[in-house]
């Protein structure tokens, strides 16, 4: 949120939300930021937890009786790589594993417990059962 104008003496507080049409489990930020005195903008922390997704967030910022939003693009982390594979199928096959790892970019950590309520991450699923089946 931009003022208008500079803030007062005691400076401004403004609300930050999510709007509630968005995904509220991919990104957490503070419930308030503060713009100083003198100031007309603050900047404020936003992190990203859902770092598995493609997604846009909408953020809500109010002050006295105005309303702005905005939209914040998420995209995916990729996972750890050493030496072109993921860092936790090396350390499985350090250990003595047969396994067969096969990375999809929409499913993130925990995506088992994902699937019923997203269906990238259960489309995700199914794309990576049926390569584990086709391997040999």
């Amino acid at each position: 949120m931009l003022l208008a104008a500079a803030c007062a003496a005691g400076g401004a507080t403004v609300t930050l939300a999510l709007d509630p049409g968005s995904p509220q489990c991919l990104v957490s930020m503070p419930p308030t930021v503060t713009i100083d005195a003198g100031k007309t903008s603050a900047t404020f922390p936003i992190v990203i937890i859902g770092q598995g997704f493609d997604e846009n967030v909408t953020l809500v910022a109010s002050y006295a009786s105005s309303v702005v939003r905005g939209t914040l693009h998420v995209l995916p982390t990729p996972p750890p790589v050493i030496g072109g594979r993921h860092a936790c199928a090396v350390k499985l096959a350090k250990a003595g594993n047969d396994l067969t790892y096969v990375h999809d970019p929409d499913l993130p950590h925990g995506f088992i417990q994902m699937t019923s309520h997203s269906r990238r991450c259960l489309e995700g699923t199914i794309r990576c059962l049926k390569a584990f089946a086709a391997s040999p």
